[in-house]
C-alpha cells in the first residue's frame, strides 16, 4: 500500500485517474484527423544517405553540418515530413498523414509511443510503402526505411476542454490533463511545467504549515489550497489556446484544398526563419504565465524566488 499527502497523475491521455475523476462526465477522445509515423534512423557513415545529407548541409551553408528537413505535401497527397539530426549520424523523424477513419484511440498503454503500435520487418516496410508515393523524394524513403522500427499512432486530444485538472488532493499533469497533438510541440514542455509548478506549490504549502505548527497546522487545508491554485483558470485558458492552434495547424497540413495547400507552402517558404520559430514557440507563453503566477504566489510565503 502506497501512502502520500497528494496524488499527482501523469499517466497520459488514457489516464485511469482522469477516468475516475470524471466518471460522471462525458469525456470522449477527439481525433485530430491525422495519424503520425515516427522513428529514429542511424545513418551509416560513408553510405549514400550520409553523402546526400552532407551534400545538403554543404549546399545550404549549414556550418555545423547538422541537417533538419521539412517537406509539405500537396492537395493531392497532403501531409508533412520532418527530420532532424539529434546526435551525430542519428536522425529523429516524423511523418503526418491525414486519415478519415480514426484508430481505436490508441488503446496501448505504452506512453512513449502515444499508445500507438510498433512496426518492424515486413510490417514496417508495408506501412512505408502505403504512405509514400512517387511524389515523395528518395531521401525521405531512405531515412524512413533505415529505421529499425517505426511507430504509427493516431493523434488525439480531448473533446472536453473545460474539464478541471484537479479534484480535492488529486491533480492531473501533462497529457492526463491537457492532451494535444504535437503540432505545437508543447506536450512535453507543458508536462514538465505542470510537474514543477505542482511540486513547488506543494512544497510551499508544507513550508507554510510547518512555520507555526501550534497556530496553523492544518496541512491538509494548505495542500488542498495548493492544488486548487494549480488548477487556475488562466492556465486552462492558455492551454486551450495551444490545443486549438495545434488542431488548426494539423487541419491546414492535412488539407486537400488546392488554394489552402498552396498558401501554406508559400507562407512556409517565404516567411523568415525567426518568425516561423517564434510562432512555433508561441505555445510557451502558457508556461511563462503559469510560472509567473507561481512566482508571485509563493514569493510572499517563502521570502525567495522560485
Amino acid at each position: 500500500t502506497a501512502r502520500g499527502c497528494v496524488l499527482l497523475a501523469c499517466d497520459g491521455i488514457h489516464s485511469g485517474i482522469r477516468r475516475h475523476m470524471l466518471r460522471n462526465t462525458n469525456d470522449p477522445y477527439h481525433y485530430c484527423g491525422q495519424d503520425a509515423l515516427w522513428g529514429k534512423t542511424i545513418v551509416q557513415e560513408g553510405s549514400d544517405l550520409d553523402r546526400e545529407l552532407k551534400r545538403i548541409a554543404k549546399d545550404h551553408n549549414m556550418e555545423d553540418g547538422h541537417v533538419s528537413i521539412m517537406t509539405l505535401g500537396s492537395h493531392k497527397r497532403p501531409g508533412y515530413f520532418f527530420t532532424t539530426e539529434v546526435a551525430p549520424l542519428e536522425h529523429a523523424w516524423v511523418m503526418g498523414v491525414p486519415c478519415k477513419n480514426p484508430p481505436d484511440a490508441n488503446d496501448s498503454d505504452d506512453l512513449t509511443r502515444r499508445g500507438g503500435v510498433r512496426l518492424t520487418g515486413k510490417a514496417k516496410d508495408e506501412e512505408i510503402d502505403n504512405v509514400l508515393t512517387p511524389e515523395h523524394s528518395s531521401l525521405i524513403r531512405s531515412i524512413m526505411s533505415q529505421s529499425e522500427d517505426i511507430t504509427r499512432a493516431g493523434l488525439f486530444d480531448r473533446e472536453n476542454l473545460s474539464a478541471p485538472y484537479t479534484d480535492g488532493l488529486v491533480a492531473l499533469l501533462g497529457d492526463a490533463a491537457h492532451p494535444q497533438s504535437p503540432m505545437m510541440g508543447q506536450g512535453a514542455n507543458m508536462a514538465i511545467c505542470d510537474g514543477y509548478v505542482a511540486a513547488t506549490r506543494i512544497a510551499a504549502a508544507i513550508q507554510k504549515s510547518n512555520a507555526d505548527p501550534e497556530k496553523d497546522n492544518n496541512i491538509t487545508a494548505h495542500l488542498r489550497h495548493a492544488i486548487e491554485e494549480y488548477n487556475c483558470q488562466q492556465r486552462r485558458k492558455e492551454n486551450n489556446k495551444v490545443i486549438k492552434k495545434a488542431r488548426l495547424y494539423g487541419n491546414w497540413m492535412g488539407s486537400t484544398n488546392r488554394i489552402a495547400t498552396w498558401a501554406l507552402q508559400m507562407v512556409t517558404k517565404y516567411t523568415s526563419a525567426s518568425t516561423l520559430v517564434g510562432e512555433g514557440t508561441s505555445g510557451d507563453r502558457s508556461n511563462q504565465k503559469f510560472l509567473e503566477k507561481l512566482k508571485k504566489d509563493t514569493a510572499s510565503l517563502s521570502g525567495q524566488s522560485f
